[in-house]
């Protein structure tokens, strides 16, 4: 007897997760512009659904993804059996979609662009060194340099503009201070 509800396909998923494959779902990380093009072109094909495909195929794809697609389930994946959410074109968003809703998502997508920050001040920070088993945690410190804060980084420059250090906003044992006036 064949029990669905349990086992692994190889190591990396469920027998669920390669079913769910098999459907036309996949993880957000799988699904690239091309195969969401060609997934709402089929249902073009086989169905009613009437959407403004020559619109969708000049979208950008993080756009496309969040127009298009829906979470659909979740399955485990990997020897450790992570849980990974799936997603597959929803055909009702897909009927619903005009070409004023693509144009109100790629004037949100537009107006979310990366907000900078610049200032002085210093920086103290980590450099790790040694090995996995063994790292050592070296503390260093900048003053009185240009910082900004550029997405999820500060970029630390010298004065002629070159790049002096990047580091991530609240990796350990990063801290800025501005300087006053």
């Amino acid at each position: 007897m064949n029990n669905m509800n349990s086992g692994y396909f190889r190591y990396s998923m469920s027998n669920r997760a390669a079913e769910a494959y098999e459907n036309g779902e996949k993880p957000l990380s799988k699904w690239t512009k091309k195969a969401i093009i060609e997934q709402i072109e089929e249902y073009i094909k086989d169905s009613s659904i009437s959407c403004p495909i020559e619109e969708l195929k000049k979208v950008p794809a993080l756009v496309l993804k969040k127009l298009v697609l829906k979470r659909s389930s979740w399955h485990h994946t990997s020897y450790y059996a992570n849980a990974t959410d799936f997603y597959s074109v929803d055909q009702d968003k897909l009927s619903d979609l005009t070409k004023e809703d693509i144009e109100a998502a790629l004037a949100a997508a537009k107006q979310s662009v990366v907000q900078i920050d610049s200032y002085r001040g210093s920086i103290n920070y980590l450099v790790w060194t040694g090995s996995r088993k063994h790292p050592k945690a070296t503390r260093h410190s900048l003053e009185d340099v240009n910082i900004e804060e550029k997405g999820a980084f500060y970029i630390v420059t010298d004065d002629s503009g070159k790049e002096i250090l990047r580091k991530k906003i609240g990796s350990n044992g990063t801290h800025v201070y501005r300087k006053d006036g």
